[in-house]
């Protein structure tokens, strides 16, 4: 995947599930970051930096103020439309799978009208 395609934003979740993540990667390798865990409230970070050469890609976020979070140097790959994910500390690892938010929220309008059309006949 170009560049290009990589600089924007991403959504998906963690592999428990417990974890709604979105990073929007800017064009001058910056960005932002949230999730949620659970039902708690949402958190946000800064990405400092990140790169992407061949295929993998690393992120540099700001851990958020508050609280300790698992928000830390991630790193990963990009395989297809799908990013993985890797953050961890000495004790734990959480891996994250996600896709560019665009193209999700198209395909699920798409579903969700689909279904809707059906509903309606």
């Amino acid at each position: 995947m170009p560049f290009e395609e990589v600089a924007t934003t991403w959504v998906g979740l963690s592999a428990s599930e417990q974890y709604l993540v979105r990073i929007v990667l800017e064009e001058d390798r910056t960005g932002t970051g949230g999730y949620t865990f659970l039902n708690e409230e949402p958190r946000t970070f800064r990405i400092s930096s990140w790169s992407y050469d061949a295929g993998r890609i690393e992120i540099e976020p700001v851990p958020p103020a508050g609280p300790p979070s698992w928000v830390s140097s991630m790193q990963g790959s990009i395989l297809g439309l799908t990013m993985h994910l890797e953050a961890s500390g000495d004790d734990w690892k959480i891996n994250f799978v996600l896709r560019r938010e665009a193209e999700l929220e198209q395909r699920w309008n798409l579903l969700k009208h689909q279904m809707e059309s059906k509903e309606t006949r």
